[in-house]
């Protein structure tokens, strides 16, 4: 039995079935094929509608998700225009179809539900090509009428994270029933080819997780924090590897007071993660999916953050810090302010590199989505979403300029706030503190010669070596 289900049942937290969704309108296949965007058309096995229920955090956790969630068998064809892009064929197990589930935490409370989509053959549902490199089971239809997706990826990629999902928007129709316009993403999984890149043996990807509630297993480091596997999957993993990776990141954390950071973690990699989240005026702390990768199990495999995801908090802070950047429920601020200084003159030295380029490249995306003969087929398909499900909603240009707008004020707060990033004052050299021949390390965490020029990491203090 799950562990939420245990921490409910002595917590008398609630668990309710989520009612039927009412719609409004519904749009016909052929009027949807009329745009520009492909039409996923999904018909499940007797009709049936995934379903789940709705569950609240135990106490000393937080949030509220779904559980239970039903995997339907189904068969999906994704046509543009008069053209078949796809067909999965009829659900029959390992060979052709897919199921289909509602998926998330709170976003599943939504009306317009987000789905996971499980394919029983690998395909590349955004058709590039006849390239195998890009298949895959594993896909998302996220709800992103307000742009929050495609702004995060587009950041993403500017700051130069090491794995962007690739999408586009889609219109969707389930059991003949219009469900409106979706993004077709990526799932954040194992891929070494276009995903995330991890040793399929003894590699790890987990996420710091404030639901970790809601998961068949987690584990607790010693600070108290708690982790979610992404691979292994949860059924699959050993207690070997729990304790491994338990104790990596354990090491890590503990290493933040220290000032041996540069020894566990790819140093650049976290502070790119938090510095597109500064960009983007993260409110959420807690549920923006903090994903931990690492290669394998050797000394020389540092934990690293290798990709973003879920941004509907974005655009909130917009005179402020992203959460990230102050909460202690994450590691930024301790490593901040870690005694090394590494984190501070890594965070600094790319805030200083890409300030200007990420601003400059946002705000050319902008305009080329403004531009984008996509753009009235997309306008066209969030009206037919807020009519199906009962809202209004304004024009998909007018949420383009107003989010343009956003980014010029925080291009003009960030570049005031770099004046509160103080990195610590290097040191003369640890030539000559050396007599042990204790490791040395660059930014980057790797063991180089004491005489590397360069800032140089020895024994917790921060080295500039001419």
């Amino acid at each position: 039995m799950k562990h939420f289900l245990v921490f409910l049942l002595l917590s008398a937290a609630t668990l309710a079935m989520k009612g039927q969704t009412v719609f409004r309108r519904n749009v016909d296949i052929d009027l949807l094929r009329s745009t520009s965007l492909p039409v996923l058309d999904i018909v499940t096995v007797d009709g049936s509608e995934p379903t789940y229920d709705e569950v609240t955090h135990p106490p000393g956790a937080m949030g509220m998700s779904i559980a239970n969630a039903t995997k339907v068998p189904a068969r999906m064809t994704v046509t543009l225009g008069p053209d078949t892009l796809y067909d999965s064929g009829p659900y029959l197990p390992d060979q052709s179809g897919l199921t289909i589930k509602v998926r998330g935490n709170t976003s599943a409370y939504d009306a317009q539900k987000p789905y996971k989509i499980k394919l029983q053959k690998k395909a590349d549902l955004l058709g590039r090509g006849n390239d195998a490199r890009f298949k895959d089971k594993h896909w998302v239809l996220l709800a992103d009428a307000a742009l929050e997706t495609a702004i995060g990826f587009a950041v993403s990629r500017l700051v130069g994270m090491e794995w962007t999902p690739a999408w586009e928007y889609v219109n969707v129709v389930l059991n003949g029933q219009y469900r409106g316009m979706y993004t077709l993403c990526e799932q954040v999984r194992r891929n070494p080819d276009c995903r995330i890149n991890v040793d399929k043996q003894t590699g790890y990807i987990v996420e710091y997780d404030a639901y970790w509630w809601n998961e068949d297993r987690w584990f607790e480091t010693t600070s108290g924090r708690k982790y979610t596997f992404k691979y292994p999957e949860s059924d699959e993993v050993t207690l070997a590897q729990s304790d491994y990776i338990r104790q990596a990141l354990s090491d890590f954390e503990e290493s933040i007071a220290r000032g041996t950071t540069a020894q566990h973690i790819d140093v650049g990699s976290f502070a790119r993660w938090l510095f597109a989240h500064d960009v983007l005026g993260t409110w959420d702390s807690g549920g923006s999916n903090l994903f931990v990768a690492k290669q394998d199990e050797t000394q020389a495999s540092l934990l690293r953050m290798p990709c973003l995801w879920d941004f509907n908090t974005i655009c909130k802070m917009t005179d402020k810090w992203s959460r990230m950047h102050t909460d202690p429920y994450t590691w930024f601020p301790a490593l901040m302010d870690s005694p090394d200084g590494v984190f501070c003159s890594t965070y600094a030295s790319l805030f200083q590199e890409l300030l200007p380029t990420v601003f400059d490249g946002l705000d050319q995306w902008f305009a080329d989505l403004s531009a984008s003969p996509l753009l009235s087929s997309v306008e066209r398909s969030i009206q037919w979403t807020a009519q199906t499900y009962g809202y209004t909603s304004g024009l998909f240009a007018e949420s383009i300029d107003h989010r343009r707008r956003w980014f010029w004020q925080r291009r003009d707060w960030m570049a005031k706030a770099a004046e509160e990033i103080v990195p610590p004052t290097a040191v003369a050299s640890p030539t000559e503190d050396n007599k042990n021949g204790d490791p040395v390390f660059d930014l980057a965490g790797r063991r180089v010669g004491a005489d590397a020029q360069g800032f140089v990491v020895h024994r917790g203090k921060v080295y500039f070596n001419q």
